[in-house]
């Protein structure tokens, strides 16, 4: 067994909020613990990851442009139980042929990385584009020599609450499959579909959305400092096709020293609904009519720098940075300068990660595709 324990102290300002104005806040994000365990050799395995966002930021994170479960320009919190996953995975012919089969509360199998486990601190606008997570979920894995291939049958609806368990009279009124290519366990290419039934409507009443990912990861050491680079992107239809909705994200990081310098950019279309209050927007809409979409384009850039490291603990301060510009896309009546009074935003975080434990904890990767990559705070932090 293995295991994790972690926490992010984090205070951000940003430039404007909706309606205008300058917001600081401090809050602890990411507090998480998390296992993983194996029996038989690795035959029967467990995977876990409790969060608890819900007590210490139960109204949400400051984030420019992030979106999803009634949250608007707020990161919202994650449920309780993040991940509670258990599977057999069953190889033969030397290990060139092998099935899997995982099954309970997690990420169906689409796109990319939990952006929990990845470098910034930020949440990307694309989160809901690029992942599903915390659905009752049941996926079956085949692999050939490099390809693993996977299906993933679960319940469409969002959670509504950080103690919400999923709709289980939905399971199976959505789908995902992905196929995975990893020539080495440093590269890791992508690519998924999914059709998603209304998930901001826990009754099914919404319409359906169609996705599509492609990526790929490397993770390796470049003239002796350990880097890392992921680049995705992502197409989502809703309403047969009446909204599209594209995102291209590209990511970076290199160890300096005790430094973990890391780049991202992202430029990701949001839907704009009707708002309850600045960062809130009805839970199930009212209206399945947007008002308008919005493009994102960030640049954050940021420096970890790791103090202290007792034994398999780190604790490392940081500073992050985002310019921030958004535009409106096509038709409809959402006016960005009349509601952000400008089209130009920046944001400021400064805080302190604390981990303990394991390393390579990647959410959302199971049985199969469970191998020696992994980008997890703590991890690969410092150059000997």
């Amino acid at each position: 067994m293995r295991w994790m324990a972690g926490a992010i102290a984090v205070s951000t300002t940003v430039d404007p909020i909706p309606e205008g104005g300058r917001l600081t806040e401090l809050r602890v994000v990411q507090p998480v613990v998390g296992g993983h365990g194996a029996f038989f050799n690795g035959k029967i395995w467990w995977k876990a990851t409790l969060n608890f966002e819900g007590i210490t930021i139960p109204e949400g994170e400051l984030t420019p442009g992030g979106f999803g479960e009634g949250f608007v320009d707020r990161r919202h919190p994650h449920t309780y139980a993040h991940e509670l996953m258990a599977g057999t995975t069953l190889p033969w012919g030397g290990g060139k042929w092998g099935v899997g089969l995982a099954a309970g509360k997690g990420f169906p199998s689409f796109g990319s990385d939990d952006p929990m486990g990845r470098d910034p601190v930020r949440f990307p606008v694309n989160h809901h584009w690029a992942q599903i997570l915390e659905r009752a979920v049941v996926t079956g894995q085949f692999r050939y020599r490099l390809v693993v291939l996977e299906g993933s049958l679960f319940n469409g609806d969002e959670p509504e609450s950080p103690g919400d368990q999923p709709n289980l009279g939905r399971f199976g009124d959505s789908w995902s499959a992905r196929l995975s290519v990893n020539p080495t366990n440093d590269l890791e290419f992508q690519t998924s579909t999914a059709s998603v039934l209304a998930p901001e409507h826990p009754e099914a009443e919404g319409h359906r959305q169609r996705m599509f990912s492609i990526g790929g990861r490397l993770e390796r050491s470049i003239a002796g400092r350990r880097s890392y680079a992921m680049a995705e992107w992502t197409r989502t239809s809703e309403a047969d096709g009446a909204f599209i909705f594209h995102s291209f994200l590209g990511e970076g990081a290199t160890n300096v020293g005790r430094h973990r310098l890391y780049y991202r950019f992202e430029r990701t279309d949001r839907p704009e609904e009707e708002r309850i209050s600045a960062f809130r927007t009805p839970r199930p809409p009212l209206d399945d009519n947007i008002l308008g979409i919005t493009r994102w384009t960030i640049h954050t850039i940021g420096n970890r720098f790791a103090i202290w490291r007792p034994g398999n603990a780190v604790i490392e301060p940081f500073v992050e940075g985002s310019l921030i510009q958004v535009d409106k896309v096509g038709e409809g009546i959402f006016n960005t300068r009349d509601y952000y009074t400008k089209d130009r935003m920046w944001s400021l975080s400064l805080g302190m990660r604390v981990g303990l434990g394991m390393m390579g904890h990647r959410m959302g990767r199971y049985g199969l595709l469970v191998q020696p990559m992994g980008s997890q705070p703590g991890e690969h932090l410092h150059d000997q």
